[in-house]
């Protein structure tokens, strides 16, 4: 096994991946890649709008074309031609993305779910103002309900540690509680 790291993210809109993916990037160096990127990247070839719906439908292509894991196999493709030694992959939705990544084995992987009740990720997502965060709570429901479809609850159950997002946590504590597991587990 090589001493190159990779962290894996995963878990509904809003829950905190961000933050994490975030203090990777901006504190440790890491590389970035987002699955949601990677089909941007193939909804910009397919000259197709870059909105929600248009994205869930062309990563649902995607993987009836190539497989549950083919987000995860393009995000390694994207890892060795840039010769990325350590990366965060964030927007992980489907377990075959997971079993792509852990089978990399010139990586140690870590896979990281992140969760918070819709009300609390609805607050949230008002708060950072995103162009694309949903505007009501019942949109936040229903992004939850296709991200269900794609897969993230399976993703959820098999992460290597699950991290619940409380309304009582700072992202302060969130990042701090995130650097303790990532030490423990030799990141």
């Amino acid at each position: 096994m090589s001493n190159y790291k990779l962290v894996g993210l995963t878990g509904p809109i809003a829950s905190g991946k961000g933050v994490l993916g975030d203090y990777l990037v901006d504190e440790l160096g890491w590389n970035y890649i987002s699955l949601s990127g990677l089909v941007r990247e193939e909804a910009r070839r397919r000259n197709i709008a870059e909105e929600r719906e248009n994205l869930i439908n062309i990563g649902n292509s995607l993987r009836a074309e190539r497989g549950p894991g083919v987000l995860g196999e393009l995000a390694y493709e994207k890892m060795l031609a840039k010769e990325y030694q350590n990366v965060v992959v964030d927007g992980i939705r489907n377990p075959g993305e997971i079993h792509v990544l852990r089978n990399q084995s010139n990586y140690k992987v870590l896979i990281i779910g992140v969760n918070a009740e819709a009300e609390i990720r609805y607050k949230r997502a008002l708060e950072r103002a995103r162009d694309s965060d949903p505007i009501t709570l019942d949109h936040i429901r229903k992004i939850d309900k296709k991200d269900r479809a794609i897969g993230i609850e399976g993703c959820l159950e098999i992460a290597d540690i699950l991290i619940y997002n409380h309304e009582h946590i700072s992202m302060e504590e969130l990042v701090s509680n995130f650097k303790d597991i990532l030490a423990e587990k030799g990141f």
